[in-house]
């Protein structure tokens, strides 16, 4: 056992040190502090590993798994962005509407599942909502599904699209039973193919809210960084040309976004509606992309969700990377994900409440 501590005593001081730092991925933009985010983006891996050194220093009755405990109970606000256990459940609500967003993969497309046909109004034909936010959803010469307008017809439509040399459009639809009265996207520099659209609706006939959908910059890992992950062998030359590139696109993922994200605030911050944000940021809740977005809004998960909420399915990362966020004078109820059988990305959807405006 002496052998054993003096080799775990290290280990647990550098978990410790590597926690902290992921305290502060959320304040420290990547452009400046890219290593940061890497802390961040592993916060629940280093929970674990702190969480086993104390119990492991608990049951042997050294105070040394206070350390640990106060490092854990000093980051205890990122806890609840990645599980809830106290949802709350919506009453008797007049003016509650349903938003739902979803990054759809387009329809399995990619993937040319036999589901990438299946229409809306057949996917949400029980749970058909007033606001509905989709990313990734475009139209391409191999396919041709995407005819919103035409199966939703009690909805207006809003699809703004920026035209390229590979897609016919790629956009960002939202659609609502509200009346659209502006429409428009955010820009964040000429060469990125990622934006976010607005819309701007009239909801009971007198409120103004602006809807913002948003998709940041994806990491871009192909199929076959997703097999180096699941089956990587220590000691390989060429896994550590792998992960040299996993870590490198990654770096890139967390740099870009940050740009992305500061341009997205400053079009906020301009904004005289209350607002609802949807999208999909493609990073966790300790992270600096979110952190600025969540500034002076309620998180639906943190709001009314329970249990674990992971929105991204695939292998890697598989944490919370969707959100819908909402001004502080709207409440939140009835958080929920659903997954799909055509996309990577869970459906996520809750209930606002507008009566508090």
């Amino acid at each position: 056992m002496y052998i054993l501590n003096r080799i775990f005593f290290p280990l647990n001081i550098l978990g410790i040190l590597v926690l902290l730092c992921s305290y502060l991925a959320p304040y420290v933009s990547p452009s400046e502090y890219w290593y940061f985010s890497f802390a961040g983006m592993a916060y629940p891996v280093l929970v674990l590993v702190n969480v086993f050194f104390f119990l492991y220093w608990g049951f042997q009755v050294r105070m040394t798994c206070l350390y640990s405990l106060v490092a854990m109970l000093i980051g205890y606000n990122h806890l609840t962005a990645y599980f809830q256990t106290d949802p709350k459940k919506a009453k008797v609500i007049t003016r509650t509407i349903k938003v739902i967003s979803l990054n759809t993969h387009n329809f399995g497309a990619p993937e040319n599942k036999a589901s990438a046909n299946n229409s809306l109004s057949e996917i949400f034909k029980d749970d058909m909502p007033d606001i509905l936010c989709l990313q990734e959803s475009y139209e391409s010469n191999s396919f041709k599904g995407f005819i919103l307008k035409k199966e939703l017809k009690k909805y207006n439509m809003a699809y703004v699209k920026i035209e390229d040399n590979k897609l016919l459009g790629k956009g960002l639809p939202m659609l609502s039973v509200f009346p659209i009265i502006d429409k428009g996207l955010i820009i964040y520099d000429s060469t990125s193919a990622n934006f976010s659209a607005f819309i701007d609706i009239v909801i009971n006939k007198k409120d103004t809210v602006r809807v913002i959908n948003t998709h940041l910059q994806s990491i871009h890992f192909e199929k076959y960084d997703y097999q180096f992950v699941n089956n990587a062998q220590i000691g390989d030359d060429t896994d550590v040309v792998s992960t040299k590139n996993i870590l490198r696109k990654l770096k890139t993922g967390f740099i870009k976004r940050s740009v992305q994200v500061d341009h997205l605030v400053e079009f906020i911050e301009k904004t005289k509606y209350p607002i609802i944000l949807c999208g999909d940021f493609n990073d966790t809740p300790v992270s600096y992309a979110y952190n600025r977005l969540a500034v002076g809004m309620k998180d639906a998960f943190k709001e009314s969700g329970s249990g674990i909420g992971t929105t991204y399915t695939g292998p890697f990362p598989s944490y919370r990377i969707d959100y819908i966020l909402f001004n502080e004078h709207f409440d939140g109820f009835n958080f929920k994900t659903v997954e799909t059988n055509f996309s990577d990305h869970k459906i996520i959807k809750t209930l606002i409440d507008l009566n508090s405006q």
